[in-house]
Formats: C-alpha cells, sequence, structure tokens
C-alpha cells in the first residue's frame, strides 16, 4: 500500500468482492495486535463486509451510502463485479488497486 500510496485495496476472490483491507485495519487488527506480517494472512485482518456501489449509480445515492455507513471509502463495482472501477472517497475519486485473495495473502 505504501509503494502504491493508497489507504485501501479491494480484496478478490474469483472475481468477487469479499473484503476491503484499509490502512486502518492494518493499524487496529495486526500492529495494535502485534501480529506477525510473515504470517498473518489478509483476510485475518481485512474488513469482509464492505458496502460498496455500482457505477450507474447516482452520486448523491453513494454518498447517503457513505454517511449511512461511516465510511470513507466505497468501491465502486460493474453489475459483473469487474476490477477495472475506482474507490470513491469521501475528498476526493482515486485510483485503487486489486489484491486477489489467494492461499498465501500474507501482509508480508
Amino acid at each position: 500500500m505504501r509503494s502504491l500510496d493508497v489507504g485501501g485495496l479491494r480484496v478478490f476472490k474469483e472475481d468477487r468482492l469479499v473484503g476491503m483491507l484499509t490502512d486502518r485495519d492494518l493499524t487496529l487488527r495486526a500492529i495494535t495486535e502485534g501480529k506477525d506480517p510473515m504470517t498473518t494472512t489478509v483476510q485475518q485482518v481485512m474488513t469482509a463486509d464492505v458496502a460498496y456501489c455500482f457505477e450507474d449509480q447516482e452520486v448523491e445515492e453513494a454518498g447517503r451510502n457513505m454517511k449511512g455507513n461511516q465510511i470513507r471509502r466505497l468501491p465502486v463495482l460493474n453489475h459483473d463485479f469487474g476490477r477495472k472501477h475506482a474507490v470513491r472517497r469521501a475528498s476526493q475519486s482515486a485510483s485503487c488497486y486489486c489484491l486477489p485473495l489467494s492461499g498465501a495473502g500474507h501482509l508480508k
């Protein structure tokens, strides 16, 4: 995340959004709990219940979704759950990178 200069990564398994890993997840669920980045998996610290919107929804609706869920990042998906869409942040639109959830998926 540091090398990409992003605060969040969408996590996919077989082209389906299964979670989001944010800098806050890493801080609260990994670092403060003293978890080893060589053995801790992404799945252990990611947020699994992710709010999202679709690319054809109105911006106002996405904003209500963010406000209602008290979140700052909202993945924007196409109806096929494609990976090539951005994450809407409260302050701006930004690119978001995807992290495939595989057997390894360690934090290292």
